[in-house]
């Protein structure tokens, strides 16, 4: 569930300015973990063979 959690707000990074949403968080830091590791590294999109793009850093 934190997966679709974590998805969710990187495809809605609007989110994250709402200042109830930023005190949830500070309540919750491991699922801030989750969010901010899933924004660093996003799955592949469909198709492509996992690890592509990593070179393109």
């Amino acid at each position: 569930m934190r997966g679709a959690i974590a998805k969710t707000f990187y495809e809605h990074r609007e989110l994250l300015d709402e200042d109830h949403v930023k005190e949830f968080l500070v309540k919750v830091p491991h699922l801030a973990l989750d969010i901010l590791m899933y924004m660093n590294k996003p799955p592949s999109p469909p198709g492509f063979p996992p690890g592509f793009g990593g070179a393109f850093r």
